[in-house]
């Protein structure tokens, strides 16, 4: 009996087909895992990025909105949320 790999055992050269068929069946399994990998990879570099909207409060205890946009590097310090989404609607209309 060959330890090392079973598809070479005396007993097993009768079934070689069902070695080879587990073979391909492993590399399938490779292929499929390593496209999935490499596909989630491209998604995360060619994603666009997302804008950043944070509530924060300033050194005088006034609370505002701070937008900012990585694509194009614009930010803005907003009252309301109305003047938030009006910010958001006008990032994709550029």
């Amino acid at each position: 009996m060959n330890k090392l790999n079973p598809c070479f055992d005396d007993q097993a050269i009768a079934k070689s087909s069902d070695c080879f068929t587990e073979v391909s069946h492993k590399k399938a399994s490779l292929w499929l895992k390593t496209s999935k990998l490499l596909q989630k990879f491209l998604f995360v570099l060619t994603k666009e990025p997302e804008p950043i909207i944070r509530y924060k409060k300033s050194s005088f205890g006034n609370n505002y909105w701070y937008a900012y946009d990585p694509k194009t590097g614009r930010s803005a310090h907003l009252a309301s949320e109305e003047e938030v989404l009006i910010w958001l609607e006008e990032r994709y209309y550029r």
